[in-house]
């Protein structure tokens, strides 16, 4: 008789960046919030550049999760008090909760 552990990752309907940024909004309500700021925190700036952050912000205003003004800076396109839409809230709610990981255990009986 064997056991075996399998641990796996159940990937959400949006991007690890995109998580991280409604984890984010959600947990700091009373934050001015936009590209610039958000590339600063620490999850995401070890890992991206503000062009990408830039794109997961337009990914969720897309989704109509957040909304926010636009306004040009270093003659580029980036959003300032962005905020989560009452749907946004709901569905950073949602991913908090959601099951992130599970593990399968295997028990081989005889051979």
């Amino acid at each position: 008789m064997t056991d075996q552990h399998y641990d796996m990752n159940i990937p959400g309907k949006f991007t690890p960046l995109e998580e991280v940024i409604l984890e984010f909004m959600y947990e700091n309500p009373n934050e001015s919030i936009g590209t610039a700021s958000l590339a600063l925190v620490p999850k995401i700036a070890a890992v991206q550049t503000i062009d990408e952050v830039q794109y997961a912000i337009e990914s969720l205003i897309l989704a109509r999760l957040v909304r926010g003004k636009r306004t040009l800076q270093s003659g580029k396109v980036r959003h300032i008090k962005v905020k989560l839409t009452a749907k946004g809230e709901a569905v950073a709610i949602q991913e908090q909760r959601r099951v992130k990981n599970i593990r399968l255990n295997i028990m081989t009986i005889g051979e």
